[in-house]
């Protein structure tokens, strides 16, 4: 039988801004192993201080690098940055590189970029011009289109304004990249725009803790290398993802943080209580796309919600971590916890209640207060 690996290609390290002095590689696969994460995205690779740790630790064999047996490979995330109808644009990139060498040229074709002291750098250039330079350094250099409907930083987010992405790239680029949902999207949302069907959409965490390693992450057929990772991808038939509730994500509804004000109204633009500007959600901007939240996915996915968080809600704070290790080296990871294991064998570990509320997270059946402008939803489970 065909094995899978579960892939989380979007992360950061300890160098990120603002990320946990906790995301060192050691740490990072330690935890990933425990979500059942079995290939990991280096993150932030175009850093120089980050990169020159991992070059001396990883291990090249076969097609990944490793670190303690565990292969990872590199990635790093850009901020593109272009003006295009008199306004300056942004969004962000995730880069996938086959090796260290494709990193170094790279950084040498972008030399005006910050790359010494950022983990995210800035770029500036026209995208299509960026495209057609990325695949010059090296065609195996993979584009990923990082939370594409988020307001500030994502492709097609309230604040770029662009109605496709054939419009920010001046052709059809479907064949160029992939498009992450983002923690406010799933693929319902984002294949209910009639555009985005003829992509391939993964999901990854955006992590910078290691407790958020693998909160959204990609299924596919098992990969013995970089390459065939990628050409995997292209597999829908076999591809799914794992996707945090979209309601939870932090930008999922319009709204304005500091009067504590949210709404799916989409006719109401400013804030009631102090006039300024809202926020426009994801779910408003799947809309003004031609999307719904009703689309069946071409794309099949899963949601998940991080264990510990799941056992939160049931047991008392100095019972949580006894009874997740329990699980977890039971049932082997907290991926197979949360989706599939049987909830019969899961009884012997779980009081009800636990079981309960994880039949209800399998089941969707959760009320929401959902996310808005910078903060994160919550859940409960439906009374």
């Amino acid at each position: 039988m065909q094995g899978i690996d579960i892939v989380d290609f979007h992360l950061h390290s300890k160098f990120s801004i603002p990320s946990s002095k906790d995301m060192t590689i050691q740490r990072m696969v330690e935890v990933a192993k425990l979500k059942g994460i079995t290939i990991l995205g280096s993150g932030d690779i175009l850093l120089k201080s980050w990169s020159d740790m991992l070059e001396s630790t990883l291990e090249f064999e076969k097609g990944f690098y490793y670190f303690d047996g565990f292969p990872i490979i590199l990635t790093g995330e850009i901020n593109l940055t272009f003006e295009r109808y008199d306004r300056l644009k942004m969004f962000h990139i995730v880069l996938a590189f086959p090796d260290f060498d494709a990193v170094y040229e790279f950084k040498k074709c972008f030399k005006g970029a910050n790359f010494d002291t950022i983990a995210r750098p800035n770029i500036k250039m026209n995208p299509s011009e960026f495209l057609k330079k990325v695949k010059a350094i090296n065609p195996d250099i993979q584009m990923i289109l990082a939370h594409i409907f988020t307001p500030h930083f994502g492709i097609l987010g309230a604040e770029n304004n662009f109605k496709s992405l054939e419009e920010v790239f001046e052709e059809d680029v479907s064949e160029d990249v992939f498009l992450e949902t983002g923690l406010s999207a799933d693929p319902n949302m984002v294949f209910s725009v009639e555009e985005l069907r003829k992509f391939v959409v993964i999901s990854s965490s955006d992590a910078h803790s290691p407790s958020h390693i693998g909160r959204e992450a990609t299924c596919i057929k098992e990969a013995y290398s970089f390459k065939e990772l990628f050409e995997n991808l292209m597999e829908r038939d076999s591809l799914f993802t794992l996707e945090d509730f979209p309601c939870l994500g932090k930008y999922y509804l319009d709204g304005h943080r500091s009067c504590k004000f949210k709404t799916n109204d989409f006719s109401i633009e400013k804030c009631p209580c102090c006039g300024k500007k809202l926020t426009k959600g994801v779910l408003h901007r799947v809309v003004e796309l031609g999307g719904s939240t009703n689309y069946l996915s071409i794309q099949k996915f899963f949601n998940v919600i991080p264990l510990k968080d799941i056992l939160a809600k049931v047991y008392k704070k100095n019972e949580v971590e006894n009874v997740y290790f329990s699980l977890v080296n039971e049932f082997e990871n907290e991926i197979n916890v949360v989706l599939f294991a049987d909830l019969d064998d899961l009884g012997y570990y779980l009081n009800d209640s636990a079981l309960s509320t994880l039949k209800s997270i399998r089941e969707n059946s959760l009320d929401f207060d959902c996310g808005y402008d910078g903060v994160y939803g919550k859940w409960k489970v439906l009374a």
